[in-house]
């Protein structure tokens, strides 16, 4: 480390030298994708990463091939549950500005939160004391504006020696300085309910080659990293996942007046609500239809009121009221919501002609359930052999159009 005398001085250096090379950031390859990855499962665990550096997914096109689809595969293959993987990314973001990137997510739907930042403020020589502020800040945000069953992880600074574009010395002043801002956060951190630090994950030799001596990272090194991450994750979360009671925390989340607000103002944002029909929702609404062989299928929208059907293949109608509403329990459910014979289920609680439904909730670009993706049929039905999981993947479907209001491509699985 340098003398605390000259260390102004220095910083004024290593600001500008950062600046420049954050206009040079632009010529490395990055995602132009959805920024997330799955892989599907009725039931599966979904995980919000924040922040820059391997959060971005630097020097590859698909973020299949980055950190989203390298944690995504190995959270799965460890639960044997599905894996969500969102990512809110910015290049340059500082511990300053991971807050503000939280804002319009909602963090109810998050098992686990994952925040990757501080090379920038490492590189820039930001004053541990100032650094302690806003790990502070940004945990204690977090905290309130997560449920209780949510787990925040910080990841530790990564070397700056380990990013080529850097080109800074191995244990050099701004490694040196990432280590010290590392111990702050890891203080920091300790103890407390929620909270967990994770050391950047090293990378071995054995992960590297030619090629990623010449480019920013390559798959091998974010499988290297989603492997630390995914090891990390696992013993947070739980891989029960049964059928939550009503008192159960998960299911809380998603019901009560906050739970309402939140819905109707998503519903708002995407101005849904009595617009005409889309073939591209109703593609993905037949094709629901077609796969399960029912007499119909509906993407639906829950207001406080009514239920309002934006894409219908069959005989339905176009609303009905929310007392009357088989999507209304949808999204109140962590998975899929199924009904064998609606006439002899005591869920049920009002006249219909349908027998059997299957829904699975269909979640706003933030995460916000404001739907359903359901099928129906006149006939009750043995639901043992549904493949709920051909249902979730249309409703993500449907959750990628609501994003790409231009786009008519659908998700694709990791």
């Amino acid at each position: 480390m340098i003398s605390t005398s000259l260390v102004p001085a220095v910083r004024n250096v290593m600001r500008k030298k950062y600046r420049f090379l954050s206009s040079r950031a632009g010529l490395v390859a990055r995602p132009d994708d959805l920024p997330s990855a799955r892989v599907p499962a009725p039931i599966g665990h979904r995980i919000l990463v924040v922040g820059n550096e391997y959060a971005i997914s630097w020097g590859v096109r698909l973020h299949a091939l980055a950190l989203p689809g390298q944690l995504a595969r190995e959270l799965a293959l460890r639960t044997g549950l599905g894996a969500d993987v969102d990512v809110v990314a910015t290049p340059g973001m500082s511990i300053t500005d991971a807050l503000a990137s939280f804002e319009g997510h909602d963090l109810n739907v998050y098992d686990a939160v994952v925040v990757l930042t501080g090379v920038g403020d490492a590189f820039q020589l930001m004053p541990p004391g100032v650094w302690r502020e806003r790990v502070d800040q940004l945990t204690s945000a977090l905290l309130e504006t997560s449920p209780p069953t949510t787990t925040i992880t910080v990841v530790g600074i990564q070397p700056a020696s380990s990013i080529n574009i850097t080109r800074t010395k191995e244990n050099g002043l701004v490694d040196q300085w990432a280590e010290s801002l590392n111990k702050v956060t890891e203080a920091a951190l300790l103890g407390q309910d929620r909270l967990r630090y994770l050391p950047a994950p090293a990378v071995p030799e054995s992960a590297l080659d030619a090629v990623d001596r010449l480019r920013f990272k390559s798959p091998a090194v974010y499988k290297a990293w989603a492997v630390t991450v995914a090891r990390h994750l696992v013993p947070l979360l739980d891989t029960a996942h049964d059928d939550p009671t009503p008192d159960d925390p998960d299911r809380k989340k998603l019901t009560g007046p906050l739970a309402l607000r939140r819905r109707l103002a998503a519903l708002e944002g995407l101005a849904i609500i009595d617009s005409s029909p889309e073939a591209r929702y109703t593609s993905i609404v037949r094709r629901a239809r077609d796969l399960f062989g029912t007499e119909g299928a509906v993407f639906s929208l829950i207001t406080d009121t009514r239920q309002w059907n934006k894409a219908i293949i069959g005989s339905v109608s176009t609303e009905v009221p929310i007392e009357e509403s088989f999507c209304a329990t949808t999204i109140r459910s962590i998975g899929a919501f199924v009904v064998e014979d609606a006439w002899k289920d005591s869920r049920i609680s009002f006249d219909t002609e349908i027998r059997f439904y299957a829904g699975y909730p269909v979640s706003a670009p933030d995460g916000t359930p404001i739907g359903a993706l359901c099928i129906f049929d006149g006939k009750p039905r043995d639901a043992s052999s549904l493949e709920t999981t051909y249902l979730r993947e249309l409703a993500l479907m449907i959750t990628y159009q609501l994003a790409h209001p231009t786009s008519a491509q659908g998700i694709q699985a990791v």
